[in-house]
């Protein structure tokens, strides 16, 4: 027993050694480095490494592109390097005065015999590259730059375009997504992080996404395996939309489209139009430090759609027992909001209120009629419903970094409704001698607006 207090004193030495080596001293003080890194025009280049020379100190710019460091007092060599960029050296003199660094990237832009490569056109996949490499899971991640060059419906619409996703239709349109095969149950759908609520019954855990709007949405994460912070029931993996919000540049973008498709139905209110507005404005203003941003997108089509199905008694011979035809008219209308207000106190002090509000009525119109030949008898279904969704989010996040203490928080409100105002069905059916004398090979041109004296 005479040994322990031997070994305290020799653990008490190098405790003190340690502490006093690891303390910085009063003519070496440590000092808070800060800045944000863009490229030449401005937009942030999130996850940027920022390291210092000859030494193991470094880090990542957030998603903001803003940064920290903490560094003892002289002059030191910063070096600062981004996929698709120039890296770039600078030298930064650390005093007792906040050092805050503006510091701006050149594309690298390659050229060879007939191709030229601009950075310009590489800069939401050299953002989206970035991320997926320093995250500690499988992710793919697409950016507004790259999805707003298509004409997507919805987000399910955008999402399916990357790899391991497919997606269910309902319409011709996007509706649930399925992660590498994993039923639409068993995923997990955020927005800016919050969990989405599930509005349709009979979808159990599912959510659909033909009610969020692809232009509403600055990046899509998809992370395709769990990890201990994701939602248990997250099996398949995970799909996180964060709303848009202001850039450091001010921005207006406005977009109409127009088109008509090969609809065709006896119905005045159901056309064939397809009608499409979006716009965004964002400004930031008191040097930079408020930001503002309002975008607001409109979605309306009618489309119509015709299934035929027969069954048959004999399939060799091709004679039908019964034949049904489904006729659909459609209108959908969507309509959505997002609001972002955005104040940096300082580089290391943030706070954001962010509010969507999503809209979608589906007008629908089915005539079914079925035809059965062994007892001679006809049917005929007619079902009118209005299917109204809402779904509302609102988040308030603080972001603060005290030295080497980061400190995040957040409240948010989500609801999701889902309302069926209107909803009539009327079936009716009769015993109808005609079928004898019509054809039985399925080549008749029975439908569901067919009728007989």
């Amino acid at each position: 027993m005479k040994f322990y207090p031997a070994l305290l004193a020799v653990w008490s030495t190098c405790f003190l050694a340690f502490y006093v080596h690891g303390q910085p001293s009063d003519s070496n003080p440590i000092r808070t480095v800060s800045g944000v890194v863009t490229d030449a025009s401005g937009y942030i280049l999130p996850f940027a490494s920022v390291g210092v020379e000859s030494t193991n100190q470094g880090t990542n710019t957030n998603a903001e592109g803003r940064f920290s460091l903490s560094l003892p007092e002289g002059e030191h060599i910063l070096i600062i390097s981004y996929v698709g960029y120039q890296g770039k050296k600078m030298t930064i003199n650390v005093s007792d005065e906040p050092l805050e660094l503006d510091i701006d990237l050149q594309a690298d832009a390659a050229q060879l015999d007939d191709v030229v490569v601009y950075g310009q056109l590489t800069r939401g996949q050299a953002k989206a590259l970035n991320i997926q490499k320093l995250s500690p899971n499988i992710v793919n991640v697409v950016d507004v730059e790259q999805f707003s060059r298509y004409p997507d419906v919805s987000a399910a619409e955008t999402v399916q375009r990357l790899p391991g996703i497919s997606i269910t239709r309902d319409q011709g349109e996007g509706e649930f997504v399925q992660i590498r095969g994993v039923p639409e149950q068993f995923n997990s759908l955020t927005i800016n992080g919050q969990r989405m609520p599930s509005m349709e019954p009979d979808a159990g855990r599912a959510v659909g996404l033909d009610l969020v709007q692809s232009y509403l949405i600055q990046t899509i994460t998809v992370s395709k395996a769990p990890t201990p912070d994701m939602e248990a029931d997250a099996i398949g993996g995970m799909i996180d939309f964060k709303l848009r919000e202001a850039n450091r540049d001010e921005e207006l973008e406005l977009y109409a489209g127009y088109g008509l498709n090969q609809q065709a139905s006896e119905y005045e209110t159901f056309g064939r139009d397809i009608l499409s507005f979006y716009g965004v404005g964002g400004k930031r203003f008191l040097n930079d430090k408020l930001g503002v941003l309002v975008a607001g997108s409109y979605f309306d089509t009618d489309r119509g759609s015709l299934f035929n199905s027969r069954r048959f008694t004999d399939i060799e011979e091709n004679v039908l027992r019964r034949r049904r035809t489904t006729d659909y008219d459609v209108n959908r209308e969507r309509y959505g909001l997002v609001g972002n207000i955005d104040y940096r106190l300082n580089s290391t002090n943030k706070w954001t209120l962010t509010t969507n509000y999503n809209r979608y009525t589906d007008d629908e119109i089915r005539l079914q009629a079925r035809y059965t030949w062994d007892n001679e008898r006809e049917e005929r279904r007619t079902r009118n419903r209005i299917e109204d969704q809402e779904l509302i989010f609102t988040m308030l996040k603080g972001e603060h970094q005290f030295n080497r203490i980061k400190l995040d928080y957040s409240a948010s409100y989500s609801v999701g409704e889902e309302d069926l105002p209107d909803r009539t069905e009327w079936r009716y059916r009769r015993d109808n001698p005609v079928l004898a004398t019509l054809d039985r090979a399925g080549q008749d041109a029975l439908s569901a607006n067919t009728t007989f004296g």
